[in-house]
């Protein structure tokens, strides 16, 4: 097994506990958490790097849960004078006239 290979597959490991599930960890977290569990991995060069390089390219796109990350969306708010600012803060299936207590 190649060492990047090795780092990929320990990272999976880190990845399967339930302490980490559901959270976002930064890769220095993972890192330190592959130093704790795997002890031998340092001697093989094991650093923050390397296995963020071993996670791309082991696990690669497999790894994106967005079908189509790069979606155009126009969250953009016009106005005119016969709106006023507060009509913005209304969803546009909201039926109600009263405005809001509070838009922001």
């Amino acid at each position: 097994m190649k060492t990047l290979q090795l780092f990929y597959e320990c990272w999976l490991e880190v990845t399967k506990q339930n302490r980490y599930r559901d959270k976002w960890l930064t890769d220095e977290t993972y890192s330190r958490a592959i130093k704790a569990q795997f002890l031998t991995v340092e001697l093989l060069g094991f650093d923050r790097g390397l296995m963020n390089k071993a996670v791309s390219n082991h696990g690669g796109s497999a790894l994106d849960d967005l079908p189509n990350p790069i979606v155009p969306v126009d969250f953009g708010v016009k106005h005119t004078a016969a709106t006023p600012l507060w009509a913005s803060c209304y969803s546009p299936r909201r039926t109600s006239r009263t405005p809001p207590i509070s838009c922001h």
